[in-house]
């Protein structure tokens, strides 16, 4: 029997401390925060840690772990409670669908843990490309796509946009897979990294 919550988010999440982000910056816990990402658009009541852990691939007592880090940080909330037996068990949502940078002063620290989430990122995207590579021959072959451009903000507001498009596309695509719905022809991983960069001297 669930709780009666109903998962509602449609707030942004503004990252705007050191602590915040190195708490963000851990494989397992962005995984965990993309499991329940899924599970709240597919709609439907909040999660307990074990059916946490059997989303993001981990055991119970890690999903828990990492549950009581997002929720320190006010990324996770306790929406209820669901009988499962002996002890209820309780029940975790998310707090938003969308995490974005806040527009605060970059420190070094700040830099150095954007950074290292960066090449976290790019990590995971490397072993999914090796992974795809390594596939049958009716797979689909990889394919790398890097641009770098001056924009206007009016341009630069236009991928953002289609960034979070792409984002809806794969999320609702999985959730659909999980639920036990088609699955598609083609696995797609998709990392996007934007930032603005500065002209310096001697640039074109």
């Amino acid at each position: 029997m669930g709780s009666g919550y109903r998962v509602l988010m449609r707030r942004v999440y503004e990252i705007r401390t050191v602590r915040q982000l190195r708490e963000i910056n851990t494989p397992a816990r962005l995984g965990v925060f993309e499991a329940m990402l899924d599970a709240s658009r597919a709609g439907g009541e909040g999660l307990t840690s074990r059916e946490i852990g059997d989303r993001a691939g981990v055991s119970p007592e890690s999903a828990h772990y990492h549950l009581g880090r997002l929720e320190s940080i006010g990324l996770v909330e306790r929406v209820g409670l669901r009988q499962t037996g002996a002890r209820p068990e309780k029940l975790y949502a998310l707090t938003c669908d969308r995490l974005e940078l806040a527009p605060t002063r970059r420190g070094p620290a700040w830099v150095r843990e954007l950074a290292r989430g960066v090449r976290l990122m790019f990590n995971r995207a490397e072993r999914e490309f090796e992974a795809a590579s390594r596939e049958g021959a009716f797979a689909a072959r990889p394919t790398v796509s890097r641009s770098v451009g001056w924009m206007s903000p009016d341009d630069a507001a236009r991928v953002r946009g289609l960034t979070r498009e792409i984002e809806e596309l794969v999320h609702a695509a999985d959730a659909r897979a999980r639920e036990g719905g088609p699955i598609g022809c083609e696995r797609v991983a998709v990392t996007i990294v934007t930032s603005p960069v500065e002209r310096g001297e001697g640039s074109d």
